[in-house]
């Protein structure tokens, strides 16, 4: 018997044996190969029988298990054996059987199950095809390979009934009367009942649970006992031996030489950096971390020994110096320092004392310069080399390593110019020691994180720190240091096919991450570990390091418009979370969303606005976001580095360039705990690329119509007549409208919320335009990756943002027509625009003798508008307990905008300047289907949610609970309820209104002493033109107040 098998050849002839003089017996060789061998699919058990019909393998095996091809009998099936096209697999009540087809994916079959596979079409060089399988009962774990990157590649049939898989890993457990269907990982798992009601998970860790004629009680968190069953049905049994009647001894394999090529090796140290973490935030104590050997280094030793290559082909390493002659070789890089004081351009008298605890580095009287670092020998440890310099009288080293990662850093530094360095993966270490005898006395000690890639290397250094003190370093001497090899973009993405979505993790800001950070036992130090990106460290430290912890993140994501070139490519990034009830909610929201440009100097760069917001806690007033974030020059002028643009620093520094001013936090009413000054900052994330995904991601060209709601805070002091903050809301599904265009990769739209109880003396409705304008000009004020990861923020137009005044009479009261459909919801004349911009349109209204609002000219709107699908775990606090809508037809999401306007005609009573502002409102939409072709017989019942915004006492918060809704289609009736909504359950009936297109059921709200509105429209979906609803609700009870949306599915 011979057996042959690549992977086996390579790992035994590491060792230096070959099989035979390894392994004693040739049945122990069988069995060992078999082993190593099932992981390698097809190519290491060629069979004679292989047909064309062949799809795959059964790489795994533990009987019994059965195979019955078309027309043949039923044989046990073995490991090696072939899978063809309409082959039944079946396990016994013991039996196992994992199936590997030809693109990689896999069927893991427990016991008791049964598995066809209908149809697989595969081409390995396209990467494309499509797989159908049948599962009639048991339990499947299924793997995606490459067909399932394609949306709608898998299809599996089950009794109640199709199950879709796009990217992903899912559990199928047909067993008991209540099938559960699990995704744990990938993009999302689709099921159509046989009566064609459709439902979707987007999120991993969640399962759908439906009975035994298919209908689902709805999309819910896995519990730990679905895992549980599913494993338990997947795991051997005792006494099992994969198959094998004679299994290996112990003594056998002592004597076999195994060991001596696997568990007799010593320990090995390998990379010193591990690699990046994923961007969900790891609690530290489970965080993995990896010792980096100790590197020493004496500063101005010969070097006669040092292998290092730089990659930077303007910089000679240093070579062999036979003659013992000092090397001067330099590499440069970009040093940044925070100044004395800071004071943003735009405000002279906000000056900012330690600008350091803000993040504002660079600036004022910062340093911002191009230093020469020189080369040093590294005596021992495993760094590929040593740089060296000096800023602001402090000597600074960083080590350089091959690959790609980042680490923290502690390092001892002597008087005999000796520098040791230890480095961990989750926190500062303990310093390495050093030898007197032979490295010197202690001098200083310093700490710092550093992260590197191709032809980049950024670094945040903090020198002489004082380890085990209760304040061991001052944040105001933080250095930061950039070192890269721009971006040849004239080579860029030779050979690529088609665009791509790239994907970069951006790591924590490093002023946050140490002025956060905890010292830990003795004289170790761990930095805070955030996902929130653009954070003002000042505000974090009032949310608290267990929020910050916490929050959620996407990757920066950006769509390539060309292969060749990033130039026209669009981006976005965000970072969400709300934490807590009540009065004690805090939240947070940032993103950036964008367009990539070739500057005027050629330079490819990317720059936007900072956008997004959030509460300390539910008595305080909300901050919106502001200020310019982008990347970073590096030292040769490049914003990206590598020769695929692996890395990039986005962020701030008040350095000139584009990014020439700070963030600022606008607040309406300023939280006492802050000063003035207190509201600026900037931040620095380093970027670094972590793949693309080139799969045909679902981008849908469509307009979606639907509702928005929002609690309104104005710097109008409307206290002394008893409102302060007011509940805005939608009045029908024409009040908002977003476009997709797949093409532009962009998104536009404009949302209109309204006065609905007639609460403001002043304002009757405010229109805010988000993403490309109505004429589809600015494009690149929005990403649209695919139909579940998309942005917005202001559009350029800002003249298509503004408000309408109800009660203000005009000396010449002529009825505004620009732009169309400003009325009053009540049906009542004598509306004035108030546009949000110093535009040609504002002054024709001006000279039409129109009552205007001028925007002040310096700040135009801070407008962000997401889907709740963009970081889906940042709302979790809120959704708990609550039967999320998910359905993939209709959109649901959170939006936020701050605007200004200076009343220079006297519109608002005389009330002068203002400024207005919303923080994660709530908005959703979908197909709206015309009253005349929704169904005139029957009924439909749907269930699904209600998010929005609470005004109690003053207070403000976010809430969320579940909502019903039946509609009588003969009556043109129906009945609306919301339950568990901050502790409160309301409900409706509702009557069709006569709308101009759409169809419309609204009602009034009851629930003990409260009152209100609701308004619901009925959606189409992919199965039919009633198969949803959206709407808005606006309810009060004393000093309770309430304004969300509402989305459900049929059911």
């Amino acid at each position: 018997m011979h057996l042959r098998c690549s992977r086996c050849e390579k790992r035994f002839d590491k060792g230096g044996d070959n099989m035979d003089s390894v392994l004693p017996t040739l049945r122990f060789r069988t069995t060992v190969a078999a082993l190593l061998c099932s992981a390698a699919a097809v190519t290491c058990f060629p069979s004679n029988s292989q047909a064309a019909t062949k799809v795959g393998t059964a790489a795994a095996v533990n009987t019994d298990a059965f195979g019955t091809p078309p027309g043949a009998v039923r044989e046990v099936k073995l490991i090696g054996d072939n899978v063809v096209y309409n082959e039944r697999i079946e396990t016994s009540s013991s039996g196992l059987v994992q199936v590997l087809l030809n693109d990689g994916s896999t069927f893991t079959v427990g016991a008791n199950s049964d598995l066809v596979i209908d149809e697989f079409v595969y081409d390995p060089d396209a990467g494309t095809g499509k797989l159908v399988a049948s599962f009639g009962k048991g339990v499947v774990r299924f793997v995606g390979g490459k067909v399932s990157k394609k949306k709608g590649g898998v299809a599996v049939k089950t009794p109640v009934g199709t199950i879709g898989i796009r990217g992903g890993v899912a559990n199928l457990n047909l067993k008991g009367g209540n099938p559960v269907f699990s995704l744990l990982f990938g993009d999302d798992l689709t099921f159509e009942s046989r009566n064609g009601a459709r439902q979707r998970i987007y999120q991993a860790g969640y399962s759908l649970q439906v009975d035994s004629t298919g209908l689902s009680s709805g999309v819910r968190r896995t519990t730990p006992s679905d895992l549980s069953a599913v494993q338990k049905g997947l795991a051997a049994r005792g006494g099992q031996t994969g198959g094998n009647p004679n299994p290996p001894t112990g003594g056998q394999i002592a004597k076999s030489g195994v060991p001596n090529v696997n568990s007799n090796l010593g320990h090995v140290r390998t990379a010193p950096i591990p690699k990046p973490q994923g961007i969900q935030s790891t609690e530290l104590q489970h965080a993995e971390t990896k010792l980096v050997q100790v590197q020493k280094t004496q500063q101005q030793r010969t070097v006669d020994r040092i292998d290092k290559e730089t990659s930077d082909s303007t910089e000679t390493p240093p070579q062999d110096n036979t003659d013992n002659e000092t090397v001067t070789t330099t590499a440069n890089a970009r040093i940044l320092t925070a100044g004395s004081s800071f004071s943003p351009t735009w405000d002279a008298s906000r000056t900012v004392s330690a600008p350091g605890e803000q993040g504002l580095i660079g600036g004022s009287s910062g340093v911002d310069e191009t230093v020469a670092f020189s080369f040093a020998t590294v005596i021992s440890g495993n760094a590929t080399g040593l740089y060296k310099a000096e800023v602001e009288g402090n000597k600074i080293y960083q080590f350089a390593f091959d690959g790609d990662g980042q680490y923290f850093y502690a390092q001892t530094y002597t008087d005999q110019d000796h520098v040791a360095q230890l480095g961990e993966n989750g926190f500062i270490p303990v310093a390495p020691a050093v030898d007197p005898d032979t490295e010197g006395n202690v001098s200083s000690y310093a700490w710092g994180a550093q992260f590197f890639h191709e032809n980049f290397a950024a670094f945040a250094h903090l020198p002489n720190v004082t380890p085990g003190s209760a304040t061991p370093f001052n944040i105001e001497d933080m250095v930061f240091g950039l070192h890269g090899v721009g971006t040849d973009f004239s080579n860029f993405g030779q050979g690529a096919s088609e665009p791509a979505v790239r994907i970069y993790n951006l790591a924590s800001d490093p002023s946050l991450m140490f002025s956060l950070g905890t010292a830990g036992g003795g004289t170790t130090f761990t930095p805070l570990m955030s996902n929130a990106l653009f954070v003002n460290p000042l505000a974090a430290t009032e949310l608290g390091n267990s929020f910050m912890s916490a929050v959620s993140s996407t990757d920066l994501k950006m769509i390539e418009d060309s292969p060749s070139t990033l130039n026209g490519a669009h981006f976005l990034v965000s970072s969400f979370h709300i934490d807590g009830a009540g009065t004690d909610q805090k939240s947070l929201i940032s993103v950036a969303a964008g367009e990539v440009y070739q500057a005027s100097d050629g330079v490819v760069v990317m720059d936007t606005g900072r956008r997004g917001g959030h509460r300390i806690n539910g008595n305080q007033g909300a901050a919106l976001y502001s200020g310019p974030v982008g990347t970073i020059a590096g030292p040769d002028g490049g914003h990206f580095f590598g020769s695929n643009a692996q890395s990039f620093v986005f962020g701030n520094v008040m350095s000139g360039e584009a990014l020439d001013d700070p963030y600022n936090d606008n607040y309406i009413s300023r939280p006492s705990v802050f000063e003035n000054s207190d509201t600026v900052s900037a931040s620095l994330h380093v970027g670094r690329f972590n793949g693309t995904d080139q799969t045909n991601m679902s981008r849908t060209d469509r307009t979606l119509s639907g509702y928005a709601a929002g609690v309104v805070e104005s710097t109008v002091n409307l206290l002394s007549q008893g409102a302060g903050s007011i509940a805005f809301s939608s009045s029908s599904a024409s009040d908002l409208s977003v476009s997709f265009d797949s093409s532009e990769h962009s998104l536009g739209g404009a949302l209109t919320i309204r006065d609905t109880r007639q609460i403001d003396p002043e304002i009757g409705s405010y229109t805010v335009r988000f993403g490309f304008n109505e004429d589809k000009s600015g494009t690149h004020r929005a990403a649209f990756i695919d139909d579940d990861t998309y942005a917005a923020r202001d559009a350029t137009n800002v003249a298509e943002t503004y408000l309408t005044v109800d009660t203000v009479q005009s000396p010449d009261p002529i009825p505004i027509q620009d732009p169309p459909d400003v009325s009053d919801p009540a049906g009542g004349g004598g509306f004035y625009v108030v546009r949000d911009a110093a535009s040609p349109a504002v002054s024709g209204l001006t000279s039409a003798g129109a009552q205007t609002v001028q925007a002040n000219p310096n700040e135009t709107p801070t407008t962000y508008f997401v889907p709740n699908t963009l970081v889906g775990a940042g709302d979790d606090a809120i959704m708990a307990g609550v039967t999320e809508c998910t359905c993939a037809f209709l959109e649901w999401g959170y939006w936020g905008t701050k605007m200004s306007y200076d009343d220079t005609s006297g519109a608002l009573s005389g009330s002068g300047q203002r400024q207005d502002a919303v923080h994660l409102g709530t908005w959703v939409a979908g197909d709206v289907t015309n009253s005349a072709n929704l169904p005139t017989t029957g009924s439909a019942s749907y269930a699904g949610h209600a998010a929005g915004n609470v005004i109690n006492n003053g207070a403000q918060y976010l809430a969320a609970g579940d909502f019903n809704m039946t509609v009588d289609f003969a009556r043109r009736t129906g009945s609306a309820n919301i339950a568990n909504f901050d502790g409160r359950v309301f409900g409706a009936d509702l009557t069709e209104q006569a709308v101009v297109s759409g169809n419309q059921f609204s009602g009034t709200l009851a629930g003990g002493t409260l009152t209100g509105t609701v308004n619901t429209s009925i959606v189409g979906g992919p199965n039919s033109n009633h198969q949803g609803v959206i709407g808005n609700f606006n309810a009060a009870d004393g000093v309770w107040s309430a304004t969300g949306i509402v989305a459900g599915e049929l059911q």
